[in-house]
């Protein structure tokens, strides 16, 4: 830790730094503490709603402490005050086609509802488990069905013209991919929750067991903004089944959902905390 710490100070004067910028890890910590005894502001960002280990380490030592979640007492301490922002996000309704020309560009039918099942970008073997064996039977609902396998992780074997399958997408493949989305099956990290409070996608959330992903998922269940399923219910696919069939034929109910969305969670393009980053760049500068 101390040679961290030396390391840290080093860098920081040879790139003459005048703010530190943090979302937690503990690579973070060396260099916060040693930004903060060297008179360097440092701002942090809570992303999840359970508190990192690293941002408990440091958030005493940062002049502005944010967070993704709204907290009725700073999980840090009285003596260390949160602030509720946005959450920066790569996407917006603006950047995303019409779906009938995403479905065109997919190769997909315009008549019919379109499912996206994806676990992160590293993928989630219980999703594509899920779809592996239910897809036969969305596809005989007359449903749509796209999947994001995560890297090495397609399924072989899946016929291509029953799910449409990508181990990864790009920024530009996934714009079409959301535009073509109406019911959207994923995990409750953070950037797929961005994206999906700021597409407004009716959300069934599989957070992964026993993580941090279950407090943020609770966070969209207490608000009625989204269906939260624990994959380790014996009924579990069938939950999900009905969860999916609900948003497509209650109308109503998904109006409400995705409506609430922004209740949980609120984004931007990095506006705000690009403000609070200039702001402490420019006072230090104006110190030294």
């Amino acid at each position: 830790y101390h040679q961290a710490l030396s390391r840290a100070r080093r860098a920081l004067l040879q790139e003459r730094v005048d703010v530190v910028v943090s979302v937690g890890g503990f690579t973070a910590v060396p260099v916060i503490r040693a930004a903060a005894n060297m008179g360097i502001p440092c701002i942090t960002h809570q992303l999840d709603r359970l508190p990192g280990l690293a941002n408990r380490f440091v958030a005493d030592r940062c002049e502005r402490v944010t967070s993704s979640f709204a907290y009725a007492t700073s999980p840090f301490g009285r003596e260390v005050p949160i602030e509720q922002i946005p959450t920066p996000t790569r996407f917006t309704l603006a950047d995303i086609p019409a779906r009938s020309q995403a479905l065109r560009q997919l190769g997909l039918s315009l008549q019919k509802p379109t499912i996206l099942c994806m676990g992160g970008g590293t993928g989630a073997q219980a999703l594509n488990a899920l779809v592996r064996d239910q897809a036969a039977s969305w596809v005989a609902r007359g449903w749509q069905v796209m999947l994001i396998a995560g890297r090495g992780k397609t399924i072989e074997g899946l016929d291509a013209n029953m799910v449409l399958q990508k181990e990864f997408c790009s920024p530009e493949e996934m714009r079409l991919f959301y535009a073509a989305t109406d019911v959207l099956v994923c995990r409750a990290g953070m950037g797929t929750l961005s994206e999906a409070v700021a597409l407004r996608k009716p959300l069934v959330l599989v957070p992964i067991p026993e993580s941090h992903q279950e407090l943020n998922a609770r966070a969209f269940a207490e608000a009625e903004a989204a269906i939260v399923l624990d994959q380790r219910d014996p009924g579990f696919v069938s939950r999900v089944e009905q969860a999916i069939a609900r948003y497509l034929t209650d109308q109503a109910f998904a109006h409400l959902a995705t409506g609430r969305l922004s209740r949980v969670l609120s984004v931007d393009q990095g506006e705000v905390l690009a403000e609070i980053v200039w702001d402490a760049a420019r006072r230090h500068q104006g110190a030294v």
